[in-house]
């Protein structure tokens, strides 16, 4: 059965950047006693040495020595190796390349990494002309988060981004992604993101029937645009804005847990709580001791 890897955490902080270097021993062969394991964070390998067998959502790929290999938030995976292998692993939460506050121009590109079983391809090959420039991302980031040093966060998720976008390039390049477009009619989309625009700044007061309201449809049809066009629920989507905007209240220290319950519109700070804890794994209270710390 596959589990969940859960989130990395230094010093009990839950960390949104994890970098670590695998030596893959010659394993058996995947079957269907094989276990996987998941989690939230978006995985880039490069490879070092030799070639890594992976096991993704049920099927398999390799990847070589030179050669990206990309595994999208909460798909179930689990690697081996036909002699041995070397490879670079990034793990990086999808709040690194996306934030609720987005416009949905950005969040098409976005979208591929957040959703298992997406269609992008797996592999950057070594003959990619983005290859090296590839490489070059990984290894600051490797360098960045080692070192550590004054403002290594703004490095590393500069290279992160840059990265992603040598990925989306070359898949544009090759035609082996089209991410040129929505599946919606323009005024659709303009009216989702107006919704969109409205949730980031009025958090407080929003819920489903608002944003309809806002966007001119009604709840259930509003709920099938935005899915369709986001690519998550508009319930996620809620969620994942007020506990980022609770994020950054935590972190300024100002306002006590009942009132960031009430700034970022849940109705009882216990109901916030259980939230956050679920999806950030670790109490808010937890959360502001050790951002101030």
């Amino acid at each position: 059965m596959d589990f969940d890897e859960g989130i990395y955490r230094q010093n009990g902080m839950p960390q949104t950047v994890h970098c670590l270097e695998i030596h893959q021993k010659a394993g058996k062969p995947f079957s269907k006693d094989s276990r996987c394991h998941y989690h939230e964070y978006i995985e880039l390998l490069w490879g070092l040495e030799g070639e890594t067998e992976a096991l993704v959502s049920g099927e398999v790929s390799s990847f070589s020595e030179g050669e990206l290999f990309i595994i999208n938030s909460m798909e179930p995976h689990c690697f081996r190796a036909p002699t041995h292998s070397k490879y670079k692993v990034i793990k990086l939460m999808p709040q690194i390349i996306y934030n609720a506050d987005q416009s949905a121009s950005e969040f098409k590109y976005i979208l591929p990494f957040l959703t298992a079983g997406s269609s992008h391809p797996r592999v950057v090959k070594a003959s990619s002309p983005y290859a090296k420039r590839i490489e070059a991302l990984v290894n600051t980031v490797f360098t960045e988060s080692e070192e550590r040093d004054t403002g290594f966060e703004l490095s590393v998720k500069g290279a992160i981004l840059n990265l992603f976008s040598l990925l989306l390039r070359s898949w544009s390049k090759e035609r082996l992604l089209d991410v040129s477009g929505h599946p919606l009619p323009p005024d659709t989309v303009r009216n989702v993101t107006r919704a969109m625009e409205f949730a980031s700044k009025n958090i407080q007061i929003c819920d489903e029937r608002t944003l309809a309201d806002v966007a001119g449809y009604s709840t259930a049809y509003f709920s099938r645009c935005f899915s369709s066009l986001m690519g998550i629920t508009l319930r996620s989507y809620l969620i994942h804005l007020r506990l980022a905007r609770a994020e950054l209240l935590l972190s300024e220290g100002k306002l006590n847990l009942t009132e960031i319950a009430e700034a970022v519109g849940y109705s009882t700070p216990s109901h916030f709580a259980s939230q956050f804890k679920r999806y950030k794994g670790c109490t808010p209270g937890s959360f502001k001791k050790l951002t101030r710390k």
